[in-house]
Parts: structure tokens; sequence; C-alpha cells
């Protein structure tokens, strides 16, 4: 599911699952804080407007929202078979989340779920 950035609830420092769009490499960053890049994207994406995320499952995917030259510009990161990506930036960062009554709360990725992007995630 894409959705636009309301409603987004963000934990302190989220362990999150880091696909480095333009290496194809995914990775894992331990207890990101507010001042590291993929919060900077994001601020500065809502600063000027909003982001898109993807929801699947109990997992919240969010594509770099600021776009950079890349050689694999026209590509699109794929979620297994079916779940396409818009990422016009230099990464996708992968979260826990779940529904909660004022919005979705964003928390830190979970190891099975990283095991699990870490086979699914590719670049078409």
């Amino acid at each position: 599911m894409k959705m636009n950035s309301s409603g987004l609830l963000f934990m302190d420092k989220p362990s999150i699952g880091y696909f480095d769009v333009v290496t194809e490499q995914f990775s894992w960053r331990n207890q990101v804080a507010n001042d590291d890049e993929v919060f900077e994207h994001l601020d500065q994406a809502l600063a000027t407007g909003e982001f898109d995320y993807y929801y699947r499952g109990d997992m919240l995917l969010i594509p770099d929202p600021i776009p950079i030259p890349r050689v694999n510009w026209h590509s699109v990161v794929v979620l297994g078979d079916d779940q396409e990506i818009t990422c016009r930036g230099a990464f996708t960062a992968c979260f826990h989340a779940h529904q909660i009554s004022s919005g979705i709360l964003v928390s830190s990725l979970t190891f099975p779920e990283f095991e699990r992007l870490k086979v699914g995630l590719k670049i078409v």
C-alpha cells in the first residue's frame, strides 16, 4: 500500500534496513539518529510537501524523496514479485510499523523482517 506521509509516528533512534539504490546493497543501520541522512531527507521533503511510503504487513518502506543523479535512475525497487517502489533518491529505508488509533507507529525493523527484505528487495 502506498501512502503519503500523514499519520506516521516515529520512535526515537530506530534500527532500520537500508537499501542503497545505487549499489543495490541492503544493510542494517543500528539506532538511526534524527540527524542521519534518512531523517534529514524526510524532513526536507516534509518542509516542501510530503513523501510517499509503502506499507506491507508490518513493514514500512520509505524511498528517499530527494532526487539524485545516478546511473540506474530509470529503475524501480521491487519487493518480492509484485510491489514496485518508486525511488528518486539514493536509498529505501525499511522500518517495522503497526497501525494504532492515531496513525502508524514506526519503530525498529525486526530481524525476521530484515531477513525477508534482504532476499526480497531488488532493482529492475
